[in-house]
């Protein structure tokens, strides 16, 4: 896995080799950040108990949502004409056992392509199910760019986030439509974990309307059977 990664296009740009019309400027592993998101909602309230009912103490529909994490990479580059770009970049070693000839993942359909973008189903997959995760790091780069510019300081343009596939060794960019897409979905999660943290009481109906296909999964999953199989 190692020899395909050094081989791929991340391992030629740290070579410091031009790759898509860019070369490395710097790298940065395990770079800390810290994000606060404005969130807006469906108004929650707080409330105490009283002998007459629930009294309302107080109401929401916005809040500041404060996220903190680690980037696997940071890459700093210069394309042709000059101008510099950060991009934030995740390993995934995803079906790594399948390099032991027992089996072989999907994502080795894409071995050897040279395009940016994902070229299989498999490597789709994979954006997506990091995709959360990746739009929270495209966001905290964005931000801190944005802290620059407004410092008057010198800012890089940042580029959409990218996987890099252990198994092929590819670098797979976020088209700009996935990522989009992303950004809404973790707008979505993080307006509705606000509302759960915030109110006083949450029917668990609002989780249910939207994440009905995940619930429905878990209940017929071998997991969920094996424990209802164990209940007394």
């Amino acid at each position: 896995m190692s020899n395909r990664v050094s081989d791929g296009k991340l391992g030629a740009m740290v070579r410091g080799l031009e790759v898509d019309g860019r070369k490395v400027e710097g790298l940065r592993t395990e770079m800390p950040f810290h994000i606060s998101i404005p969130t807006e909602f469906e108004s929650v309230t707080r409330g105490r108990w009283t002998p007459d009912g629930e009294e309302v103490l107080i109401s929401f529909d916005s809040t500041r949502v404060e996220l903190s994490g680690i980037i696997d990479l940071v890459l700093c580059t210069k394309s042709d004409d000059g101008a510099p770009a950060i991009r934030a970049i995740d390993l995934k070693t995803t079906d790594a056992s399948s390099l032991l000839g027992d089996w072989e993942s999907g994502l080795l359909d894409s071995l050897g392509d040279e395009s940016i973008g994902p070229s299989c189903q498999a490597e789709e997959s994979l954006l997506h199910k990091h995709r959360l995760q990746m739009a929270l790091y495209h966001l905290a780069l964005e931000e801190s760019e944005s802290d620059k510019e407004r410092e008057g300081l010198p800012r890089r343009k940042v580029l959409p986030p990218a996987i890099l596939v252990g198994v092929s060794g590819r670098l797979v960019e976020y088209p700009s439509e996935t990522l989009d897409k992303a950004k809404k979905d973790l707008e979505k999660t993080l307006a509705l974990t606000a509302r759960m943290s915030l109110a006083s009481e949450f029917p668990l109906s609002d989780v249910e309307k939207d994440y009905e296909d995940r619930i429905s999964k878990c209940r017929t999953c071998s997991v969920s059977e094996e424990i209802e199989s164990k209940s007394p």
